[in-house]
């Protein structure tokens, strides 16, 4: 193989694989910027549901406890890790570990049959002792209020009144589509750099 076929083949290597490993993630790349994942490729979190979310986590981050919710209640956004489907608790520990290169704070996940809770390089067993206590009601509105509860209670915060479930409803809150866009527009432009400048960069230095 030419030297600068192989160098091309590198540089696709080292673009790639790390570009599809976050993507097959959808929460992994909302919560590098952002504190909340809202479910977005299924049922939606009702606006009153969310906000009520919200607030309590930027209480918990006002009083020193920096923690960031992924809200899953559909197995679709798990995106390619679909297999954790269920598995909060597992879910909670492939997730932290994503996205330790630029956060590494508490991370409480909630799914329609439990939550899970990690902290990077910090034993969560006594959180986790208070998660398992939270019951989620049905639908996505569901899984936010106990995400909503789990955070308040973590936080040393006393938990809001809490707007209803809708159940199987659906409501109108998720991530926005206008992020999901930038993520993969923002991979296939950092893609296509590559692949433009990987070559002149192996010409230059030969």
């Amino acid at each position: 193989m030419p030297l600068r076929r192989l160098a091309l083949v590198a540089v696709l290597a080292l673009v790639v694989v790390p570009v599809a490993h976050a993507d097959a993630d959808p929460a992994s790349d909302i919560l590098y910027t952002q504190r909340i994942y809202l479910p977005f490729f299924g049922e939606k979190v009702s606006d009153a549901n969310a906000n009520t979310l919200k607030k309590v986590v930027d209480q918990a981050w006002n009083k020193g406890y920096r923690v960031k919710v992924a809200l899953i209640a559909a197995r679709n956004d798990l995106g390619g890790v679909f297999q954790l489907w269920e598995k909060p608790q597992t879910y909670a520990t492939f997730l932290g570990r994503e996205l330790i290169f630029l956060y590494k704070g508490p991370l409480i996940t909630a799914m329609p049959n439990g939550l899970g809770v990690y902290h990077f390089k910090h034993s969560t067993a006594a959180e986790k002792a208070v998660v398992q206590k939270i019951k989620v009601e049905p639908g996505a509105d569901g899984v936010a209020n106990a995400a909503t509860v789990a955070v308040a209670r973590l936080a040393g915060i006393k938990p809001p009144p809490l707007p209803n479930a809708r159940g199987a409803g659906g409501g109108g809150g998720g991530t926005p589509a206008w992020q999901l866009i930038v993520i993969v527009v923002g991979g296939v432009a950092i893609l296509a750099a590559m692949l433009i400048l990987g070559p002149r960069v192996w010409r230059r230095r030969t």
